[in-house]
């Protein structure tokens, strides 16, 4: 999903299909350098970890249960959620729909 909005392939095809495709505007966002903000660092947050690292991407991570080995990654920090939220380019969730992850700001 990030690929497609950063290239902006939805709104090229749509244009396609609408019939007027022009190439105007539709120059994408390289990733490289940017900063993705990971909330739920679980298995699948860890697993998009890796993969915005092999992009370039620096990671914010934001997670209840801090892993020590992921702390060690080059190019990833553990952080709060309004930290994280002001200095990431892209924000990915990746956390259970519990009660509990529904009070933040209450």
């Amino acid at each position: 999903m990030l690929l497609a909005i950063t290239r902006k392939i939805v709104v090229a095809n749509q244009s396609v299909e609408d019939g007027e495709f022009d190439p105007e505007g539709l120059t994408g966002v390289d990733l490289y350098g940017k900063t993705l903000g990971v909330i739920g660092c679980g298995k699948i947050g860890q697993n998009v970890v890796k993969i915005a690292r092999g992009f370039g991407m620096k990671v914010l991570g934001v997670d209840g249960h801090v892993d020590p080995q992921m702390a060690k990654k080059p190019g990833f920090k553990y952080t709060d959620l309004e930290t994280c939220l002001k200095n990431s380019d892209f924000v990915t969730f990746h956390v259970p729909a519990i009660p509990e992850n529904f009070s933040y700001g209450k």
